[in-house]
């Protein structure tokens, strides 16, 4: 299953854990329980996802969106009976998403704000992602 479940809910990942699909171990050079590097969050890698290519697959995440990004996922698409592959981006206020973020993360959050703000907008000025999107919504 593409989201592992346990005790009949959805699982997720404990603090400071991550989960990745085999492919991702590979490209990276990782094997399970060594510690992946994402900014500034070192996470230890504990469990595999399987990907099953007839299944759907959401990716999300400001910075899931590049062309490197929908190449890779084109590639892994292109083995399923309905290879459609769906580029989404969902523009809301810059307000309106911290105070929903922080509602939902927690206040523990908060002083990371600016930083991931700004890394954010580094990463939408090379990639401009709002641009390779087959559908946008504000």
């Amino acid at each position: 299953m593409p989201i592992l479940t346990r005790c009949g809910r959805r699982a997720v990942p404990a603090r400071g854990e991550v989960w990745v699909a085999p492919p991702l171990l590979d490209a990276l050079g990782l094997k399970l329980g060594d510690q992946l590097m994402l900014g500034d969050a070192a996470l230890r890698i504990t469990q595999l996802i399987a990907l099953e290519p007839d299944r759907p697959l959401i990716i999300e995440g400001c910075g899931a969106l590049t062309q490197a990004n929908l190449v890779a996922v084109r590639g892994w698409a292109s083995q399923a009976a309905s290879p459609e592959v769906r580029a989404i981006w969902l523009e809301c206020d810059e307000t309106l998403r911290r105070e929903r973020a922080l509602a939902r993360d927690g206040e523990s959050f908060a002083p990371y704000w600016e930083r991931w703000a700004a890394q954010e907008a580094a990463h939408y000025s090379v990639h401009e992602p709002w641009l390779l999107a087959s559908e946008s919504y504000a």
